[in-house]
């Protein structure tokens, strides 16, 4: 069965029609052996257009590939609402656990790292993409 805040999660999104999208990543274990693993479930909690974007993310699995990303926004705060993970970035890393906030900007690279069996549940808040042709 699934946990409790999941299952509010899932009753919440076909409630209001949520817009949903499920990421995935492709895992190679020699051809032809390659398959796409699902990482990342991100449910728009504000309509397109709006100059805020606002996210709630499921991460079951952490950022593909060892290299570390940037993102095409102004800014984003994550705040961490259960689980947790450790945060790779160039200066170190960095654990982030509920109730903390994390300030990611448009020259941040990083890399969240999910610990195998684990998950969390993050609410995203970005401020509008910067036109790059990037991401």
């Amino acid at each position: 069965m699934k946990p409790r805040f999941e299952r509010f999660v899932d009753w919440a999104v076909a409630a209001f029609g949520l817009r949903e999208r499920r990421i995935t990543r492709t895992v190679h274990r020699g051809r032809p052996d390659t398959y796409e693993v699902e990482y990342l479930r991100r449910i728009y909690l504000l309509p397109a257009g709006w100059p805020l974007r606002l996210f709630l993310h499921h991460f079951t699995g952490s950022d593909p590939g060892p290299e570390l990303h940037d993102h095409p926004f102004v800014w984003g705060v994550s705040l961490i609402l259960t689980g947790g993970y450790d945060e790779r970035r160039p200066e170190g890393t960095y654990r982030r656990r509920p109730g903390t906030l994390n300030l990611i900007r448009s020259t941040t690279f990083h890399q969240v790292v999910i610990g195998a069996g684990r998950d969390c549940w993050t609410l995203f808040n970005v401020r509008a993409a910067v036109p790059r042709g990037r991401f």
